[in-house]
């Protein structure tokens, strides 16, 4: 039950608010919000690292030095953030030449600070779940009021500066629970304890990155190749889309520490093919959704339903690669996760050039679905090879586990 509330309610919200920004801001100034949104989750990547699906692990395997293993990360997350947060300042002050663009970036930019200061990942490898979905629930009663608020100036950046700053609300409910935590091992770390984290998830990074950098670029090719109006009504609905799995991911996720003690015991078609039949109910309950929604918004997104219905397209063949994921997480197939990685981001790649060299938008999610079931697909096949990956391996007790 904690499970679903800490993972589904917080993105119903996120749903919610979506869809209200939508109504309110309109095609052209949503698909701004959606681009500057795009930009800020990209130089996020640069933040994390992997080091969240990483820290999940390690607390997971490890619960004896869970507390280290909060202090080293969180501390390694903030320096990223903070040095991060202020190229991103720079660039668009400097680089960004349209207004609004400019102002809705430097009005997220606030959500590298914020999202780093809430480890989720600990809640998640601690199997804290009622505590998860306290702080979730903050979380989403943040964005809902300050979203609300923003409705007055009724602007991109303002609806942005909600969306940043939402996660000071898990943040804050994490850490007023996490009193019982001895302040002395909180902050108490080394630079060679953060060097050794950062080297030990450098193939969680390079995996992290290669994944989340291909929703930016199907936006930036929508960006290049679409009009505003057509480039806002396809970005609500791969935000929904990205809602509905980011959710499930998250939910995956949960059930790490569950792999882990399981040691392989899983089969990996029965996995990817419950994925799939989810991500199957999660397109239709998102269509139907947007449809009743866009029915509400007014013919200004009904007159490109197609292109939020083909964004929505990508959900299935995107939950089965995530679960191809999460079992090759909790095998230590680390390297197999890039090669996972490496297809899906080839298949954005390819789409957003195809888009942009024939000018025609409905070749972008065409090719990015095909390139979710070639990960999917490569996923499947590297489960079912033995062997793992012997430098993340992680010694306890006298052996790999």
């Amino acid at each position: 039950m904690w499970t679903a509330i800490a993972e589904w309610f917080p993105r119903t919200a996120s749903t919610a608010v979506t869809l209200f920004a939508a109504w309110k801001l309109g095609p052209a100034a949503f698909g701004t919000f959606a681009l500057s949104m795009a930009i800020v989750q990209m130089c996020w990547l640069g933040v994390d690292l992997g080091t969240g699906a990483y820290g999940l692990r390690q607390v997971a395997r490890d619960p004896e030095n869970h507390v280290e293993t909060l202090a080293e990360l969180v501390l390694l997350n903030t320096a990223l953030a903070v040095a991060v947060a202020a190229g991103v300042v720079a660039v668009a002050l400097s680089a960004i030449n349209t207004p609004s663009l400019r102002q809705s970036v430097l009005a997220m930019t606030p959500y590298l600070l914020t999202f780093a200061a809430f480890p989720d990942w600990y809640l998640r490898g601690r199997g804290k779940l009622r505590s998860l979905a306290l702080a979730n629930g903050a979380t989403a009663a943040v964005l809902v009021v300050g979203s609300l608020l923003a409705s007055v100036p009724n602007i991109p950046a303002a609806y942005g500066l909600a969306w940043a700053v939402s996660p000071a609300g898990g943040a804050l409910m994490f850490w007023s629970e996490s009193r019982r935590i001895p302040k002395a091992y909180r902050w108490h770390v080394s630079v060679r304890q953060l060097y050794r984290h950062l080297r030990t998830s450098i193939l969680f990074a390079t995996a992290g990155v290669l994944t989340g950098a291909g929703p930016t670029i199907v936006i930036i090719g929508m960006a290049a190749t679409a009009s505003a109006p057509v480039l806002g009504a396809f970005a609500l609905g791969l935000r929904l889309a990205q809602n509905a799995i980011t959710a499930y991911w998250l939910f995956l996720q949960n059930l790490v520490p569950r792999l882990i003690r399981l040691d392989d015991g899983t089969k990996p078609k029965e996995s990817v093919a419950l994925s799939v039949a989810a991500g199957i109910a999660m397109f239709l309950v998102g269509t139907s959704v947007l449809y009743f929604g866009v029915n509400q918004l007014g013919s200004q997104y009904r007159n490109w339903l197609i292109w939020t219905v083909a964004g929505l397209a990508v959900i299935t063949p995107w939950a089965a690669k995530a679960s191809a994921e999460i079992l090759l997480v909790s095998r230590d197939r680390d390297r197999a996760r890039i090669w996972v990685a490496l297809a899906s981001l080839a298949g954005c790649v390819v789409a957003a050039l195809a888009g942009s060299a024939f000018g025609e938008p409905a070749l972008i999610p065409a090719i990015v679905i095909c390139g979710e079931i070639a990960a999917a697909s490569l996923g499947l096949w590297l489960l079912t090879t033995s062997g793992r990956n012997p430098r993340t391996s992680i010694p306890l007790a006298g052996k790999n586990v």
